[in-house]
């Protein structure tokens, strides 16, 4: 899964606060940053992410990613599996005339999530055509015993893990964390 998000730096933002916005991500392995920053940042303007107080990116804690012209990615594998499920984009624009615009594209690997699984199901069983389902439904052919079916046998077990495994997420996210982790959630 992709996600983008820009972050906008007014002109003569310092270090010492910077702008910043937050990107909503879901469970799954953090993979891959793919910074996009435009030509003309001459680099005066610096960016890191963050998630709850640690530096995710770049590794180097108190640094910034400063470039001009730059269109590469990074790989890497960092497991989102406690809430929120986000991290925060920070920047800062030395440039005393000019706001900076750096997007942000982000890369979750969402294997083993079981909500995969019924995605799967539904594409491969249950028709894609609104007016094929509700024909198989009223077909006396039994296709709506078989959709009954589908139901029950298949995609219930997977919903019924699908809710199991995000309350043991919730319960674990909290679990052992300190009273500023916990009031950061």
């Amino acid at each position: 899964m992709i996600f983008q998000k820009t972050l906008t730096i007014p002109a003569e933002t310092e270090q010492a606060n910077p702008t910043m916005i937050r990107m909503h991500l879901t469970a799954g392995t953090l993979s891959l940053i793919h910074p996009l920053v435009p030509s003309g940042c001459y680099g005066l303007t610096g960016v890191r992410i963050m998630r709850g107080g640690f530096q995710l990116w770049p590794m180097n804690e108190g640094e910034w990613f400063v470039a001009d012209g730059f269109t590469d990615t990074f790989p890497m594998q960092f497991e989102l599996d406690a809430a929120p499920y986000e991290i925060t984009i920070e920047g800062y624009n030395l440039d005393e005339t000019y706001d900076h615009s750096i997007s942000f594209r982000v890369e979750i690997n969402r294997t083993g999530d079981p909500g995969l699984s019924l995605l799967g199901i539904i594409e491969e069983r249950i028709p894609s055509n609104l007016q094929q389902l509700v024909l198989s439904v009223i077909d006396s052919e039994g296709h709506s015993e078989r959709m009954v079916s589908i139901m029950r046998d298949e995609l219930l077990p997977i919903l019924q893990a699908s809710l199991e495994a995000q309350q043991h997420l919730v319960v674990r996210s909290y679990d052992g964390a300190s009273l500023r982790e916990t009031l950061t959630f």
